[in-house]
């Protein structure tokens, strides 16, 4: 499922989403389109009749378009292309370097087929005196589950979070400077931002948090705030209407505590209670009280099998599993995040994104994020 050499090196060419490289290769074929045009002028230019005293010598006719000057001008173009491209891409692109590619933030599944989710990827820039250094790039990307296609992608920051989804789009937070956003689902594109959220609720001003888990979105379009002042909002973004209550502290502590269990819950005794082998396992947090997930490998082996298991929450008793393929990474699983809806969940480990069913783990769609490419159907 990793792609090849030929793949990575292919994949360089294409426009990927991803900012800078997109920039240095929209700039490589400019440079080539005007060198194309230049030196398509120098070649096949027709010369005009000298004018002497008013009257214009002969000259024979002369053959533009000529076979050998076809195959030159089409070469020239060919390797100027490769000479710019190539140390454009190398140099300012990170074309074929090694690449990190991890969710960050987690990733949700709209009612309307996508998965949103915010990925940041990692180029190496080299190892010098034993330190390794590496650039990052941020993407927002929305990925439609029914064709197996990106519907959007737009740049992203560091300080980006997403938050959740609501009857208005996806809210967004600006963590560096404590702001909200909301843009379409659909579309990406902004849809009011936070000078429209200070009008809406002006008793939050000065209250709004840089941190993301001081945010929680439930329903359509309930947005719940840990205050700057100690206290717990529910903003209903439909109605601008807003009510502060101690009660909504329980909202986050049931969350955390989700979050906490997954954690606390180790393989090993997942292992006992169920009689399976999940070796190099990880439980996945869960988001409500109906399973665990946990990913591991089939052997003991590196470069083994992955597999999703799903475990009942109660009972702790194999429901299904699920095979991820071999060979996904050299860590496997070191970055892996997990987003449920009501009928399917969306699984993503070192750049690929896996969509699966629910009640029984059926694979709906694979995707590789880093080339922007379905790897597999559903079967």
């Amino acid at each position: 499922m990793t792609p090849t050499f030929m793949e990575r090196y292919l994949g360089m060419f294409r426009f990927q989403g991803w900012f800078f490289h997109d920039v240095t290769l929209g700039i490589v074929y400019g440079i080539t389109f005007l060198f194309g045009m230049v030196l398509f002028m120098m070649l096949f230019k027709r010369k005009k009749p000298k004018k002497i005293a008013y009257s214009y010598q002969k000259q024979e006719k002369e053959t533009v378009f000529t076979f050998p000057s076809l195959i030159s001008f089409c070469l020239s173009v060919f390797f100027f292309f490769l000479l710019v491209s190539h140390f454009g891409l190398f140099v300012f692109g990170g074309g074929m370097s090694r690449n990190e590619l991890t969710l960050d933030s987690e990733g949700i599944i709209s009612d309307e087929g996508l998965v949103i989710a915010k990925w940041r990827r990692s180029v190496n820039d080299g190892t010098s005196n034993g330190i390794t250094t590496s650039t990052a790039h941020f993407q927002l990307n929305a990925l439609d589950v029914k064709t197996g296609t990106l519907r959007w992608n737009r740049r992203s920051d560091w300080h980006e979070k997403l938050i959740g989804e609501t009857s208005e789009g996806l809210l967004l937070l600006q963590a560096k400077k404590g702001e909200l956003k909301v843009i379409e689902s659909q579309t990406g594109k902004d849809r009011w931002g936070f000078r429209e959220f200070e009008e809406r609720f002006p008793l939050m001003k000065g209250k709004w948090s840089k941190t993301e888990r001081d945010y929680l979105v439930t329903g359509d379009s309930y947005l719940y705030v840990y205050g700057l002042d100690g206290r717990y909002y529910q903003l209903d973004l439909s109605n601008n209407q807003l009510v502060s209550e101690s009660s909504f502290a329980e909202l986050f502590l049931e969350r955390d505590n989700l979050f906490s269990e997954a954690k606390a819950m180790g393989i090993d005794e997942l292992a006992e209670k169920t009689g399976e082998d999940f070796f190099n396992g990880k439980v996945l947090p869960i988001e409500d009280q109906v399973s665990y997930f946990i990913v591991h490998s089939k052997t003991r082996e590196s470069d083994s099998e992955g597999i999703i298991s799903a475990l009942d929450h109660d009972q702790s008793t194999l429901k299904w599993q699920s095979s991820l393929g071999t060979r996904l990474s050299e860590t496997p699983f070191n970055n892996s995040s997990l987003a449920i809806s009501k009928s399917r969940f969306y699984f993503t480990t070192n750049g690929f994104s896996f969509i699966f069913n629910k009640g029984n783990g059926n694979i709906e769609l694979v995707f590789d994020q880093l080339s922007y490419r379905q790897v597999q159907q559903g079967r």
